[in-house]
């Protein structure tokens, strides 16, 4: 009677053995997964530019253009003459005068390869 109490016991503990292995296999498939999951959603969000990131890339190139918009002996440039002076450039670069200007027929752009014309589309 002992002997058969003592190969159950064994057969007991077999199967908690295999319970635990099987569930330590299930938490450890989840956490890989949810592991996996949260690096593609990261690696995607990263992906997915900020429209922020359209003002940061064009700053440089817009400090370019300011000192041409600034009046004859003066380094400061208002909202009014810096807005006139797009739109004077923006009419001279609308070769129709249909108000609207295609971006591809400007030709190479270094914006273009940093990507900010993608941009926000």
């Amino acid at each position: 009677m002992e002997l058969i109490s003592q190969l159950k016991k064994r057969e007991l503990a077999k199967e908690r053995n295999m319970l635990n292995s099987k569930k330590m296999t299930l938490a450890t498939a989840v956490l890989v997964s949810v592991s996996a999951l949260s690096g593609f959603a990261s690696e995607r969000k990263q992906a997915v530019p900020e429209p922020q990131d359209k003002l940061v890339l064009a700053e440089s190139k817009v400090k370019e253009l300011l000192p041409l918009a600034a009046p004859a002996n003066n380094s400061k440039v208002s909202k009014e003459e810096w807005l006139k002076f797009m739109a004077a450039e923006f009419d001279r670069l609308d070769k129709s005068g249909r108000g609207v200007v295609d971006v591809t027929e400007l030709g190479p752009s270094t914006l273009w390869e940093t990507g900010i014309a993608k941009l926000g589309k």
